[in-house]
């Protein structure tokens, strides 16, 4: 499985949302305060409620530093109606957030306008209820509520809690000076800390001088001061006005198909990046598009920052480059910035195929996208222009994390949203909220641990056989599902939607809708072959070492372990060659296979039989 890499969430530095720092609260042995009392204490010493009321809007530029990159974030807001923006520009990556009453608007990376996504809204929901500070100045409509008292880096604080949407917000409040020392909120399962000091008065309010930001799951930290700070000054109509980009994509004979090969269950297509040839995988799990450091340091693009997204095998830190050109499926892009990562590092030794680029967010939603499994073709159709087939039926979507969302039904009677990922092999992934939300789930049903890797690394997944699932009409077996680890930025959705079920349609992806098109394909009765062996390995020098055995599956059985070398399949050496060793995951069922390896410098042969794993 590839992993979905997630735009990183910028905690936003707004003048009056506290931003965050690396030490959480301890728990003390304090009364519970009242609620209004300790909002008042938190009003009064920021400047009193008079001040507070009276401001009519707020204009704020931060210098800010991430990841070894610096840049500003600018922001304008108005009371009354409430309506803002926030600009941020951080080295090479750049992001708008347009807030107007309850519509929610972003500027993404490729310079398209669009309705903002469950981050932009959550964020938007967190920005009404504080940068006015209404959640305090109105406790009964905010819902605020004070919990025990904590200490925070050795002094007494006041929990006051509230919640912003989707968002759970606890704001600690200094009982000696009722100034703020951190705020905490929850995202997509990542807790976000933020800690203002040096605090500087202006129009009669104190607003933080300085601030530090962290999100400690991905060890990211953003540190912020403060530049300006202006209240109750006119704010030019203009600025809430943002303006599309666009012109830097080509797309000269749209509808073309192009053939690609699913090697692993992924999708490999031919493309080049700078002129240079390349296979690309086309990932609609990947919520951005990222390119291969190798390949970039030989085309003498060099990334800056030190980024961190989380997946299925842990943390990877990544930059950002600017790339003159890449083509793909009949497309030209220019002038893009992209994620760098090490996706060779990665993914060669668990795949044995080169991929320089993998193809997320920023290029998909540029178009609607065909992919055809059952030909093992895709083709391009400009946004918005959607080729609607007959007997095919179209799934709402909404869009979340740069990915797309839709419901079905699991096993007849359970309602789930999943993540479309032509990046994930495998059938249904279900989240661990999922299974907190139905702890028998898994109740009877025969088990069996399996690798999952992806960049990063790896990790075990319980895997069951999965019973039906339905998406719009159609209605088709699951086969081996898996629960996944307990990734942060998942937990949100009950799962994710893998290449065995995609794999049994022509689907279409349309990101301006949103929605997700199916028309059966040829593979809709047999579906991919599922693995028979149970085993997984990656090259290692220039031999192939198995990394995992499933307990009781086929290859266990027939005596193979973790840590042993492959030599041959049925008399065939294997070298480096993973495509053979797949084969030998694949049916037909009874099908015996000889399989040769080397464990603590002695060598044997090992007769597998293969069956279903579950």
């Amino acid at each position: 499985m590839i992993r979905r890499f997630r735009p990183v969430w910028f905690p936003v530095v707004l003048a009056a949302l506290l931003p965050s720092a690396g030490c959480g609260p301890q728990e003390g042995n304090h009364g519970v305060p009242d609620a209004a009392e300790a909002a008042s204490l938190y009003i009064e010493a920021i400047g009193g409620r008079a001040a507070l009321e009276g401001i009519t809007t707020l204009h704020t530029i931060d210098s800010v530093s991430m990841a070894g990159i610096t840049g500003t974030s600018e922001s304008w807001w108005t009371r009354e109606p409430f309506s803002g923006r926030v600009s941020m520009r951080i080295g090479p990556v750049a992001s708008d957030l347009l807030i107007s009453g309850d519509s929610v608007w972003s500027l993404d990376t490729n310079g398209s306008l669009s309705s903002g996504d469950g981050t932009a809204h959550a964020q938007a929901a967190l920005a009404r209820l504080t940068v006015f500070q209404d959640a305090f100045l109105d406790p009964a409509m905010s819902g605020l509520s004070a919990g025990t008292d904590t200490t925070i880096s050795g002094e007494r604080a006041i929990p006051l809690r509230f919640q912003a949407g989707e968002i759970p917000v606890v704001y600690y409040i200094s009982r000696e000076s009722g100034l703020p020392l951190l705020m905490k909120t929850e995202l997509y399962g990542m807790e976000m800390l933020s800690m203002p000091s040096g605090f500087i008065e202006a129009g009669g309010i104190l607003f933080p001088g300085s601030t530090r930001d962290s999100i400690p799951a991905l060890g990211q930290v953003t540190a912020s001061r403060s530049i300006l700070i202006e209240c109750d000054k006119p704010i030019p109509d203009s600025v809430f006005m943002i303006a599309a980009g666009g012109g830097d994509v080509e797309l000269p004979e749209p509808g073309r198909l192009h053939e690609f090969d699913l090697y692993g269950q992924h999708i490999y297509i031919e493309g080049t990046v700078c002129g240079r040839e390349t296979d690309l995988i086309l990932d609609s799990g990947a919520g951005a598009t990222v390119l291969d450091e190798s390949l970039a340091a030989e085309l003498g693009l060099l990334p800056t920052g030190g980024f961190s997204a989380a997946g299925i095998g842990g943390v990877e830190t990544f930059g950002f480059a600017v790339v003159p050109e890449y083509s793909a499926l009949g497309a030209t892009v220019k002038g893009q910035t992209l994620a760098v990562v090490d996706l060779d590092g990665d993914l060669y030794p668990l795949t044995g195929r080169h991929a320089g680029m993998i193809l997320g967010y920023d290029f998909l939603s540029r178009f609607v996208t065909t992919i055809d499994y059952g030909s093992e073709t895709a083709a391009l159709h400009p946004a918005g222009v959607l080729p609607f087939p007959g007997d095919a039926v179209a799934l709402p979507a909404e869009t979340a994390m740069r990915l797309l969302v839709v419901e079905a039904v699991l096993e007849d009677s359970i309602p789930v949203r999943l993540l479309i990922d032509t990046g994930a092999g495998g059938a249904v992934h279900l989240s661990r909220s999922f299974m907190e939300a139905h702890p028998s789930f898994l109740e009877g049903r025969d088990t069996l641990g399996i690798e999952m890797a992806g960049l990063g690394g790896s990790s075990v997944s319980k895997v069951f056989r999965g019973g039906s699932l339905t998406l719009g009409g159609f209605t088709v077996p699951t086969g081996l599902c898996s629960v996944l680890p307990d990734i942060p930025v998942v937990s949100g959705f009950d799962g994710i939607l893998g290449a065995a079920v995609l794999a049994r349609f022509v689907i279409q992806l349309d990101y301006s809708t949103p929605s997700v098109v199916l028309e059966p394909s040829r593979l809709f009765a047999e579906g991919l072959p599922e693995d028979m062996a149970g085993i997984s390995g990656r090259i290692t020098g220039e031999s192939i070492e198995l990394t995992a055995v499933s307990p009781g599956s086929p290859a266990w059985e027939a005596g193979l372990r973790e840590g042993d070398v492959l030599l041959s399949i049925d008399g065939i050496e294997t070298g480096t060659d993973l495509v053979l060793v797949d084969s030998l995951s694949e049916g037909p069922a009874g099908a015996a296979r000889t399989v040769r390896v080397v464990r603590d410098g002695s060598e044997f042969e090992a007769r597998v039989v293969l069956r279903p794993l579950l």
